[in-house]
């Protein structure tokens, strides 16, 4: 964790994309054992651009709701309703 949190940029925000924008989305799902995430990266100016992020820790006690966590945040970035 030490190592990828010292890649994050605090005064980064997230990309606003355009309509015609194309994102790639990464989704790497756990329930309780280990941390879940969903990455969007785009192509911008010749490279490859971190569009968006986000991270959920389970537990054994908490574990994960898929529905309500990366299913809704991956619709959010791809402006799809949930229901």
């Amino acid at each position: 964790m030490a190592a990828w949190d010292a890649c994050i940029d605090e005064d980064l925000k997230p990309m606003m994309l355009s309509q015609d924008a194309q994102l790639v989305v990464g989704v790497d799902a756990a329930l309780k054992n280990d941390c879940a995430a969903v990455v969007a990266v785009t192509y911008a100016d010749g490279r490859v651009v971190l569009a968006r992020h986000r991270i959920w820790t389970p537990t054994k006690q908490a574990p994960l709701d898929l529905d309500g966590t990366i299913s809704a945040h991956s619709c959010g970035i791809c402006g799809i309703a949930t229901m």
